[in-house]
């Protein structure tokens, strides 16, 4: 029995492809990139903030991440973290493509762009990236016009498209799944196009996106302000 454990624990582990284990710590929010819009979710209007994190790979630079997964909550700290190649039954690798393609920061380069691009990522992952009329996640009344239009651009453009030159970071502590995060191919990593790797729990926390970030952020800033005082 220990033979054929071991045996299947390595088989998924080749299966996986070139995995790297480490830790990632989300140290900001990209305010340049990032806000609070309104969305329709699963038929209910809900302030959610959107956008560009900031954060490093086992203490290295510092990069760019967006979230993967609209309904798993994270928030600035360090997780456990390993990174695998965009998953295709999840369309990862259309939301690679976004990442690679569409994320040039002279170009994203206000919170609405932010919005969209993350709006447009989960719209990929979670409904096919059917459009900001359909699906789970819609936009609202509320939504800002310039973010529905953006949206929906980022989607035209992805259309058809894939990368896995990006990496898929799987985040934890102990047992606890945290948000999955996209962000820059990590050196010496060269994924398959898929690695079949489950999500550790992703529905499991129905916190709402990268909001708890952002309150952080917030409550951090307004402890700094309050002692400058």
């Amino acid at each position: 029995m220990y033979r054929i454990a071991l045996f299947t624990l390595v088989f998924l582990n080749l299966a996986a492809g070139n995995l790297r284990a480490g830790s990632i710590t989300v140290t900001d929010v990209d305010w340049q990139r990032f806000g609070l819009i309104n969305l329709k979710i699963d038929g209910s209007a809900i302030d959610e903030y959107a956008g560009a994190i900031l954060g490093n790979f086992n203490g290295g630079p510092t990069f760019t991440l967006f979230c993967v997964d609209l309904f798993t909550n994270i928030s600035l700290g360090t997780y456990d973290s390993t990174t695998v190649a965009p998953r295709v039954a999840r369309n990862e690798g259309r939301a690679a493509w976004l990442y690679v393609n569409a994320f040039d920061p002279a170009v994203v380069n206000t919170p609405a762009l932010g919005e969209a691009l993350q709006v447009a990522i989960w719209d990929i992952v979670h409904d096919g990236g059917d459009g900001p009329n359909a699906g789970r996640i819609q936009a609202s009344i509320n939504t800002p016009l310039d973010v529905v239009q953006s949206w929906g651009q980022f989607l035209v453009n992805s259309e058809g498209q894939s990368s896995v030159n990006a990496s898929i970071y799987l985040n934890s502590l102990g047992i606890v799944s945290y948000q999955t995060l996209i962000g820059v191919l990590q050196p010496g990593q060269n994924p398959p196009t898929d690695t079949n790797v489950p999500e550790p729990g992703s529905l499991g926390l129905m916190a709402i996106g990268c909001g708890s970030i952002a309150v952080a952020q917030f409550v951090r800033r307004r402890r700094v302000s309050s002692s400058l005082r």
